[in-house]
């Protein structure tokens, strides 16, 4: 499949989210980003689902997710205290976070701080 014709440029600067998601969909294969999506060629009722290392590796090193996270880090930067990050957080997933999951949340907050005081440098990379 050759994509010469549609290549995609991400704008930069004021421009960077002017438009929210482009994806190229040919008429038989879904895009690299649609993980369980049915073949077109026929209609699927029942979606199937997987489980696969791709969903990770995406998530955390496709452009517009990455954007996605520092968008809603400077969101969550904004709020007064860890208590109402977590609650931000979980209203994501339409529920209330329960105590054990505060504190889990809380000890992986401290751990990543620590990690990022150490590697200041790739922070800096990562946010430019």
């Amino acid at each position: 499949m050759s994509l010469v014709k549609n290549h995609y440029m991400q704008d930069s600067g004021d421009s960077l989210y002017r438009r929210s998601l482009y994806n190229i969909w040919r008429r038989v294969v879904a895009p690299a980003t649609f993980f369980d999506v049915p073949s077109r060629q026929s209609c699927i009722v029942k979606p199937q689902r997987t489980s696969t290392p791709l969903y990770s590796l995406t998530t955390l090193n496709d452009p517009a997710y990455v954007e996605a996270a520092k968008v809603w880090a400077i969101e969550l930067s904004s709020l007064p205290d860890d208590d109402h990050r977590i609650e931000r957080i979980f209203s994501a997933t339409a529920r209330r976070p329960t105590v054990e999951e505060c504190e889990v949340i809380r000890v992986a907050l401290d751990e990543a701080r620590v990690h990022c005081v150490e590697e200041a440098s790739v922070v800096e990379v990562i946010l430019v």
